[in-house]
């Protein structure tokens, strides 16, 4: 919405994702600048095509690339909220992003 904060949508009013080819990205295994680099070039593909939410499979791990991942996103323009996946779309180790479209 015009006039508030990135990332300060409801994140609870995003709605199920499921996981396509269009609408998910998969950072695991990767170091968080380069993850953050693949989020920003894939949230711009996405806005483009007006793909949203879209999933971010970030895994478990130690919590340093799914942490760094959701700070980052609170202030990047792309985003207009976020939140954990849900049971089916794999729960914690998976972020649904919702951008400003």
């Amino acid at each position: 919405a015009a006039g508030t904060a990135p990332g300060s949508g409801a994140p609870e009013a995003i709605a199920f994702a499921l996981s396509t080819e269009d609408n998910t990205l998969d950072v695991r295994g990767l170091r968080l600048e380069e993850a953050l680099e693949q989020s920003e070039r894939f949230f711009d593909r996405c806005t483009v095509k007006h793909v949203s939410p879209v999933m971010v499979i970030h895994g478990h791990g130690t919590g340093r690339l799914k942490a760094g991942l959701r700070e980052h996103w609170q202030s990047s323009p792309y985003v207009q909220a976020f939140r954990p996946g849900k049971e089916g779309e794999g729960r914690d180790g998976v972020t649904i992003v919702a951008l400003s479209l």
